[in-house]
C-alpha cells in the first residue's frame, strides 16, 4: 500500500460532531421501505448506534455495530447493542449477517489521493461480498453531489480542498467570515459521488442496484452553490446485490 493509498482518519473530536441521531428517522424509513426482512444485520462504521438500535427495535432482529472509535462504540455497547472493534475497510460483516449497511460512512473513507479514496471505497464494499453468505445484501445511505458543471465536479472539487492543508487553511480562514462554507473535515478530505458516480463505485467493487430511493432535495446556501457549481445535494439510500466485479 502506497502513502496516496493509507485511510486518513477523523480525529477524536471531529467524529464527536457526528454523535447525533439527525438522519436516522429517514435512514430507518428508506431501510424500511427497501428491505422486507433479514437474520442479522451488521452496521459498518456504524458509530454510536442509532442506526443500529432503531433498526432492532422496528424488525426485532439482531443488529451488531462495527467501526474503528472506541468512544462510539463504548456508547453503542452501552445501548445494549453488539459491537465489534475493527476497520470498516477491511473488515467484513460476520458471516451470520445476512446484510451490511453504510450509512453516511464512504464519504469518509478517503486517503491523500483521488485514486487511493476511490480504492479504499471499492475495498470497503467489495470485502462486503466475500463469506459464508454469497447473496448478502448491502444497505447504503449517502450523499448525492450533482454539478452544473460535468459530473463528479463539485464533489471531486470538495475533495480536493478538503484534503489539501494549504487550500484548507484558506477555506478555514474564508469560513470565519462565511459560515456556509465551513466544514469538518478540513485538513483530513471528503469525498462525495454523483448519482452515477456512486452506482460506477458499486458496480466496479461488485454490486448491482436493485432498488433505489431519492431522498430529499438539501437546502444549499449561496456561497456553497458558487464556489462548486452545485446544482443540488440529498441523501439517496440503495439496496445493492453481488455481481461480478470489475477494475477501479
Amino acid at each position: 500500500m502506497t502513502d496516496q493509498d493509507k485511510f486518513v482518519a477523523l480525529s477524536s473530536e471531529q467524529v464527536q460532531e457526528f454523535f447525533h441521531d439527525e438522519f436516522v428517522r429517514d435512514q430507518t424509513r428508506h431501510f424500511r421501505m427497501l428491505v422486507d426482512d433479514f437474520r442479522q444485520l451488521s452496521d459498518l462504521g456504524g458509530g454510536v448506534g442509532h442506526f443500529a438500535r432503531s433498526v432492532s427495535e422496528t424488525y426485532g432482529r439482531p443488529v451488531q455495530v462495527i467501526d474503528l472509535d472506541k468512544e462510539s462504540l463504548a456508547r453503542a455497547k452501552a445501548a445494549g447493542l453488539k459491537t465489534i472493534h475493527a476497520d470498516v475497510i477491511r473488515t467484513r460483516a460476520a458471516d451470520s449477517s445476512d446484510i451490511a449497511s453504510f450509512n453516511l460512512v464512504l464519504h469518509h473513507l478517503v486517503s491523500s489521493s483521488n485514486s487511493g479514496t476511490e480504492k479504499l471505497q471499492g475495498n470497503a464494499l467489495s470485502n462486503q461480498r466475500a463469506g459464508q453468505f454469497s447473496q448478502r445484501r448491502l444497505f447504503v445511505n449517502e450523499y448525492i453531489y450533482e454539478s452544473y458543471l460535468f459530473d463528479e465536479f463539485a464533489s471531486r472539487m470538495i475533495f480536493t480542498i478538503t484534503s489539501s492543508q494549504l487550500l484548507s487553511a484558506g477555506a478555514k480562514l474564508v469560513g470565519r467570515f462565511v459560515p456556509s462554507l465551513r466544514a469538518n473535515t478540513l485538513g483530513v478530505g471528503v469525498r462525495f459521488h454523483s448519482l452515477s458516480g456512486w452506482v460506477r463505485l458499486f458496480e466496479n467493487a461488485g454490486w448491482k442496484v436493485e432498488r433505489h430511493i431519492e431522498g430529499q432535495p438539501e437546502i444549499i446556501s449561496v456561497p456553497r452553490r458558487l464556489a462548486f457549481a452545485l446544482k443540488s445535494c440529498r441523501r439517496d439510500s440503495f439496496i445493492l446485490s453481488p455481481q461480478a466485479a470489475t477494475t477501479i
